[in-house]
């Protein structure tokens, strides 16, 4: 465990500070007030790692045993979400599959008695929930619930994401610092966390609407990509193109094609990187660039996922076509 703190912007990565104490790991941490004790006795090793995603704040936590006590900022909402292991949030367990709702300057007690592994996802902003859709900044509201359930698929493709978002932060490399590179990151994160929260909206009542109207709606989809063949969209854009919200779009696409839009532009934006290898023009040298260029973080869960639609793996249809 690396005793640093990073602190990340989209022009200058920066790395500096050693947080061998405690009370050093919660002055880092910038979603929430915090104060530490540490939890066992001997030297104390943390590190926290902050991203600026445009509006989103991903903050990544390693600490030995710790106790902390503190306050959410009155203007940031959000969640965190364990990338191993639990601990005690307000008194409930929060591990896989479980995210932990803070905002509006709620109270905050986190407990750890194991190392701690951990993201703070948090929305800048009065309003709670951040770019999420209405329905689902709601759940800030209901102090009843600290700790909620979601989908244990999309916790874990979160996680991974986390992870492999730490360790390009952390090489030699950096993230790139190419602007479309940049807002694929951005874009695709946001994605993700949109994707966590995606089956609580399918529970909030919403006013229906007659089946062609979603058929439309997809149709309409299709043909914005299809006249913008050439980059990647997410589903931020896709809404403001259409001008539909997040969750009558979802609705539309789970109606009429079974699936999501996260998982649909996710599938378009692997089609679009298999183009990119297979084209002799190709600007990128590398599957990684390619990757990345295209909102693709963890490398790992790419390449099997490309393996698995495709039947070969990236670097092998590089190879091929050269």
């Amino acid at each position: 465990m690396s005793g640093t703190e990073v602190t990340m912007t989209p022009d200058h990565p920066a790395l500096s500070g050693s947080l061998c104490e405690a009370r050093d790991l919660a002055a880092h941490v910038r979603s929430i007030a915090l104060e530490a004790v540490p939890a066992r006795q001997g030297p104390f090793k943390g590190s926290v790692l902050n991203i600026d995603l445009d509006g989103v704040t991903l903050e990544i936590v390693h600490s030995d045993p710790v106790l902390l006590l503190g306050q959410a900022a009155e203007d940031q909402s959000g969640f965190l979400l364990m990338l191993d292991g639990k601990v005690k949030w307000n008194g409930a367990s929060v591990g896989g599959g479980q995210v932990a709702l803070f905002g509006d300057g709620c109270p905050i007690a986190i407990a750890s008695r194991a190392a701690l592994n951990c993201a703070l996802v948090s929305f800048n902003g009065s309003e709670a929930g951040g770019p999420l859709p209405p329905c689902e900044r709601r759940l800030w509201q209901d102090r009843s619930v600290p700790v909620m359930q979601v989908d244990g698929r999309a916790h874990a493709q979160l996680a991974a994401f986390a992870c492999a978002a730490e360790q390009i932060s952390l090489s030699n490399e950096g993230i790139p610092g190419h602007a479309e590179t940049l807002h694929a990151q951005r874009a695709s994160f946001q994605d993700e966390v949109r994707n966590l929260f995606a089956p609580l909206q399918r529970n909030v009542p919403q006013r229906r609407s007659r089946p062609f109207l979603r058929v439309q709606i997809v149709r309409k989809a299709d043909d914005y990509l299809q006249a913008n063949p050439a980059r990647p969209i997410y589903t931020d854009e896709l809404c403001a193109a259409l001008g539909v919200s997040a969750s009558c779009l979802h609705g539309a696409f789970e109606t009429t094609l079974g699936i999501s839009p996260h998982r649909y532009l996710k599938l378009r934006r692997m089609t679009m990187v298999r183009a990119m290898l297979l084209s002799g023009s190709t600007p990128w040298h590398s599957v990684k660039a390619a990757a990345l260029s295209h909102g693709f973080w963890h490398l790992g869960q790419f390449a099997h996922d490309y393996r698995s639609l495709f039947g070969e793996s990236p670097s092998e249809t590089l190879i091929r076509a050269q």
